[in-house]
């Protein structure tokens, strides 16, 4: 049985110089999961809009680059649904992020940061409120982060128990 609860990874933040989180390669129960979540959030919210017409949705036309709905010439990407496709091109058997509940998976992969408090010192509760305090483009980084590391090839894997550290400017350059 492979666990993966010692593979972790030491990360810069990119636009917080100085400051560096460890996350940790999140296992399959978590991802389920955060699946699970995610797809009763946006049950409810269909609920909430009265239902879905399924005879309009296959005549929606898709953004080639995010796969997003097209409904004008404004669209904007979704830059989640970006990552989210790059991540299934590299790799077809890859998590699909869109599919997650994003606080889910920051719980269980941020594993301690560089940040006051320390992560590590805080019990269940205190931890989780600390996460939910992080910024959004912390947030989002760090959720792809921690997908990204899923997603990673067996090739490439860390091994149990090994930290590997990476820096931001060699996670650009590959």
């Amino acid at each position: 049985m492979a666990l993966t609860r010692g593979i972790t990874k030491v990360l810069d933040i990119p636009h917080e110089p100085g400051q560096q989180m460890t996350i940790r390669k999140v296992g399959s129960g978590y991802i389920d999961v955060a699946r699970d979540i995610q797809g009763r959030k946006r049950r409810r919210e269909l609920q909430e809009m009265g239902g879905i017409d399924w005879n309009v949705v296959g005549k929606i036309k898709r953004c080639d680059k995010c796969g997003g709905q097209r409904e004008d010439e404004g669209h904007v990407c979704d830059p989640m649904d970006v990552f989210a496709r790059e991540e299934r091109a590299k790799n077809p058997a890859a998590v699909d992020a869109t599919v997650l509940d994003r606080h889910t998976i920051l719980k269980a992969g941020i594993v301690s940061w560089t940040y006051d408090p320390p992560l590590e010192d805080q019990d269940d509760k205190a931890r989780d409120e600390l996460i939910r305090e992080l910024d959004e483009p912390t947030a989002v980084w760090a959720f792809q982060e921690i997908v990204k590391f899923v997603n990673e090839t067996a090739t490439g894997e860390a091994k149990k128990d090994e930290t590997v550290t990476s820096t931001s400017s060699s996670k650009e350059s590959s």
